[in-house]
């Protein structure tokens, strides 16, 4: 698995970031309480802009051409090993918040939750994982091209099946509660954007047009959290925006003459999302230590990370309030945004400079 080498179709790239990018609005739903549900649709239509803006350092590198990794390596060769392998904790640490984002789902809407529960499923899902990286990026994205055509049309389904549940009664007055909330959960929200960090450092292994790729990437989004967001408003009222889970609550609502019910169908989508994206993720930490350290075999190196990716989801399992108050924790939202735009912006920056001054000498 030379991934050096090798290169990804756009498609099949951006396949994996809408799946990564749908997963955590469909496993875990961390929105503040007070909102109102019409409020929670401007929120969210507010945290698609949000993407959209800090993605604009990765535009940048992908429009000149830059490799992320080459840009700092520019700089000091000592400084690129030094963010890669910070690079290579962050990937690790989001793998891990997956693991346990669908354990959590799992444990408390499928079975009880329990101790050997908990380990099983994420046994199951790290597993499933690893052996997705050992097959590399070019399986995982075919996979996920595949996969993205069944979660959209789930999506569809579930948007369909709910319509004759529409209550317009349920439409409360917009800003209901003023704008603070709407702007904070925003924020939050895009602050999980872990893709936009994911496609700063691997862009470069992406063949195609990746500008067009991400900016009809952020438009599918937005459309299918509409999807999502309105049947949430309208069937489920003000209750949605309190619920962990309103679309797996919709799917057990929804029937359609062929499926009686949508939630097993949804579940199914959600295991897919779950593991193309913990398999990236390891793919991306290993991508990242293989610009710290001279790797001759892949396979020890990936069946370690899976190792700490499941030791750590154990310990968030088994600390689900902590692990709550991590995700939504000011702390997380900066560290989200250092990596996703902070530092991309403070490298493309500083190696413009140099090259600008490179460009003087020259003619001088």
């Amino acid at each position: 698995m030379q991934m050096t080498q090798k290169k990804i179709g756009a498609g099949q790239f951006f396949s994996i970031l809408l799946l990564c990018r749908l997963l955590v609005n469909l496993t875990f739903n961390s929105n503040d309480s007070s909102l109102s549900s019409c409020d929670k649709i401007i929120s969210d239509i507010l945290t698609v802009a949000f993407i959209f803006v800090m993605s604009i350092p990765v535009f940048i590198y992908m429009k000149k051409g830059w490799d992320f990794s080459d840009c700092i390596r520019s700089i000091s060769p000592k400084l690129n090993k030094a963010v890669c392998f910070f690079y290579s904790l962050y990937f690790i640490i989001l793998a891990s918040i997956t693991v346990t984002r669908f354990q959590l789902f799992t444990t408390s809407t499928l079975v009880s939750e329990g101790n050997v529960t908990n380990v099983l499923y994420i046994a199951l899902l790290v597993l499933s994982a690893l052996y997705g990286a050992y097959l590399g990026f070019q399986a995982i994205g075919r996979a996920a091209f595949i996969f993205a055509i069944v979660v959209i049309s789930a999506i569809f389904f579930l948007f369909l099946t709910s319509a004759k549940n529409f209550d317009f009664v349920n439409i409360t007055p917009f800003f209901y509660n003023g704008t603070k909330n709407i702007l904070q959960n925003a924020v939050k929200n895009a602050a999980s954007t872990t893709e936009i960090a994911m496609l700063t450092m691997f862009h470069s292994r992406v063949s195609g047009n990746k500008v067009k790729g991400q900016a009809i990437t952020i438009l599918i989004f937005l459309i299918l959290e509409l999807l999502l967001s309105v049947p949430s408003c309208l069937v489920l009222g003000d209750l949605a925006p309190k619920l962990f889970f309103p679309e797996y609550v919709l799917a057990t609502m929804a029937s359609l003459d062929m499926l009686k019910s949508l939630d097993a169908f949804i579940n199914a989508c959600w295991v897919l999302a779950a593991t193309i994206k913990t398999a990236f993720m390891i793919i991306l930490s290993h991508f990242c230590i293989g610009n710290v350290f001279k790797i001759k075999k892949n396979l020890p190196w990936l069946v370690g990370i899976a190792l700490v990716v499941f030791s750590i989801s154990l310990v968030f399992s088994k600390y689900i309030s902590t692990f709550i108050l991590i995700i939504g924790s000011f702390n997380f939202i900066i560290a989200s945004f250092v990596f996703s735009v902070a530092i991309p912006l403070i490298v493309l920056i500083v190696h413009a400079l140099k090259e600008r001054k490179n460009k003087k000498e020259g003619l001088l």
